[in-house]
């Protein structure tokens, strides 16, 4: 990739002006360089690290913007504890480092709305900066322009800038934001009648030509959605390329998929250029997740019949290996987030380390996309006994209730040490977060045997299709999030890889006909009938209908409570006290004869293979990005 952040490009004439867009997006509450789950510090993560890369990258350029993409609020025990643990005095310190840092705006991710639309407003309120949406409304109009919004749609920045010449120019910059509409899907318990979505095209086509005549000279779209496809549809979750391809949108800044781009995590595509950051030919950057990269645009501008027009572009992702600006700016950079964390940390590390029980088991995720795990188990058995003295005595009281669990943390996207891994010994706080990472509140659903087939097939869409006899085939499908991979405690079954997955996509919702991956569907030793009754214990997130699964509908919900998975997975730990998952298995792959598969874990899951007995596995080398791979004999 070109990189022309050092001066101006070739061709450049006297009097033309860069612009360096400089962005973070979903850093998850993440301040320091700490992770609180395993009580220890960590290199080169949270706005911290990422403070030390927005000074070094405003030093290389004359004029900068530095913007925020969504998902700050929630995703570290941090700001777990500040949403739930504590009345707050004074600003977020994830907003007044924002302030602190002069960010010039920041739109809103999915997960700003997870505590609930008053606390996100209590946090907004001190934002010295604007954050604007234009597709999350609190009530709909008759078109986009119309809606009464919860933030402003857009906002321009009037700022003075300098040129080549060194002269002071008045430059127009519109800045518009994007989140998923599946929002308010996803968060539909604190959102339902409160908050509205638009399509996030439909919304850009109405704003985008209002921003211009308004007299917007550059338009940047901070967009918290994925890299998808250059063709639009509506509704679409990852709509950033097509965004790019709107006439007027000069930028755009992605997120939401915790990837990096430019890079090569995002394949090429039609539009999707990963060597230069280009979208549909605009720039565009998305700079991963958790402060560990900044994103970074240079526009270079130049001035004709018609204003400023974007002339030249250069992409580039900075993280741990940019140049720093000096040791001093450095040591300033840090200091000023921590000053600003300082407070929060200290209570987070006490709220955090408070004992809770023991476990004389190790509770792990590193296998648990090869075979079901303890971790899980521990989960599921909080759900049933919470669903089990709820529907005690009552109408459903004598159906069998079942438990849907899924791995959180098992790498993928979020990197080599993105796994649980607590073992035998006391439990503290931080580790039940830890099993449960997300503020999902529990539900209970009222399914057929039919039903509970089919949300099986749906997860079973973590594997990719293996022909018997291949050695060495990828095991795990690289678009499908672990999180959607549940697992159903109180039945067992197998999972028949040679069988092509049934659904074609998240978008698919009937699947292929007479194709079935799950194979010896057992419920107390007799196969599951299509007719059978069950209550499913799950989450809100899978209740409201994301993933896809079967019977997530609003009439199958006969359990709707306001209580955190979390706490009810600390409260059943607190009752039983010393924590012994059973050791039966839920499911397997299907045995196949002659057939390997691959799939890794952990650096550390090398040695921990007595984990996973039942398991033929063989530890390979570690792969370019960290993770430890294993050959899986089927």
């Amino acid at each position: 990739m070109t990189d022309v952040s050092a001066g101006v490009p070739e061709g450049s004439r006297r009097g033309d002006l860069q612009l360096r867009l400089l962005a973070t997006t979903d850093l998850h509450a993440n301040l320091l360089s700490y992770d609180y789950s395993t009580d220890r510090a960590v290199a080169d993560v949270g706005l911290s690290h990422a403070a030390r890369l927005i000074f070094a990258a405003r030093m290389g350029a004359p004029n900068s913007l530095l913007f925020d993409n969504g998902d700050f609020l929630q995703g570290s025990v941090l700001g777990d504890y500040l949403a739930r643990a504590v009345r707050r005095r004074g600003p977020h310190p994830v907003i007044e480092a924002f302030n602190r840092l002069r960010y010039d705006a920041a739109t809103l991710g999915n997960h700003e709305f997870n505590f609930g639309l008053p606390y996100l407003m209590s946090c907004l309120k001190d934002a010295r900066f604007p954050f604007v949406c234009a597709n999350l409304a609190l009530a709909l109009g008759e078109d986009p322009t119309q809606d009464r919004h919860l933030v402003l749609p857009f906002r321009l920045l009037h700022r003075q800038m300098t040129d080549t010449d060194g002269k002071q120019q008045d430059i127009v910059v519109g800045v518009i934001g994007f989140a998923p509409p599946q929002t308010v899907i996803w968060d539909r318990q604190n959102l339902e009648g409160r908050l509205f979505a638009r399509d996030i095209l439909e919304t850009a086509r109405a704003w985008v030509p209002v921003m211009r005549a308004s007299g917007a000279d550059v338009v940047v779209a901070l967009s918290h959605s994925g890299i998808g496809p250059l063709l639009g549809a509506t509704g679409m979750e990852d709509a950033s390329t097509a965004l790019a391809a709107l006439p007027g949108v000069d930028a755009v800044i992605c997120g939401h998929s915790h990837l990096t781009f430019p890079g090569p995590e995002v394949e090429p595509a039609p539009g999707v250029d990963p060597q230069l950051g280009r979208l549909a030919g605009k720039p565009a950057a998305m700079p991963g997740h958790s402060g560990q990269q900044i994103g970074v645009i240079d526009l270079f501008l130049r001035q004709g019949k018609r204003g400023w027009q974007v002339e030249q572009t250069a992409t580039t992702i900075h993280s741990r290996d940019a140049a720093a600006a000096s040791i001093s700016t450095d040591r300033q950079a840090t200091r000023l987030v921590r000053e600003v964390a300082r407070t929060a940390h200290r209570a987070t590390l006490r709220w955090s380390r408070k004992p809770v029980g023991q476990t004389s088991t190790p509770l792990s995720t590193l296998f648990s996309l090869a075979a079901d795990c303890p971790a899980l188990r521990l989960v599921a058995a909080a759900q049933r006994c919470h669903v089990a003295r709820a529907f005690a005595g009552g109408p459903y009281s004598g159906l069998p209730i079942l438990s849907a669990v899924s791995p959180f943390k098992a790498g993928g996207r979020n990197g080599p040490h993105h796994y649980t891994h607590i073992e035998p010994g006391p439990l503290a706080l931080r580790q039940i977060v830890d099993l449960y990472v997300f503020p999902n509140e529990i539900r209970a659903l009222h399914l057929t045997g039919a039903q509970v087939i089919a949300w099986l097939e749906r997860a079973a869409g973590q594997f990719l299709t293996v022909t018997p006899g291949t050695r060495d085939a990828p095991l795990i499908n690289p678009a499908f999030p672990s999180f959607n991979f549940d697992q159903i405690d109180g039945l067992t079954y197998q999972i028949d890889l040679t069988v092509p997955d049934r659904f074609t996509g998240p978008q698919d919702h009937c699947g292929r006909e007479g194709q079935s991956r799950i194979r010896k569907l057992m419920f107390r030793g007799e196969p599951v009938r299509p007719k059978a009754e069950f209550i499913l214990a799950t989450n809100s997130y899978r209740a409201n209908g994301s993933g896809g699964f079967a019977g997530c509908t609003p009439r199958n919900i006969v359990l709707n409570e306001p209580l955190l998975i979390r706490d009810i997975l600390l409260d059943h730990v607190k009752t039983v006290r010393n924590v012994a998952p059973p050791c039966d298995q839920i499911w397997r792959l299907a045995p196949c004869e002659g057939t390997s598969v691959l799939f890794d874990s952990a650096p550390e899951a090398a040695f921990k293979m007595a984990l996973v007995p039942g398991l033929q596995l063989e530890p390979l080398a570690l792969t370019p990005n960290g993770f430890q791979r294993f050959r899986l004999h089927l």
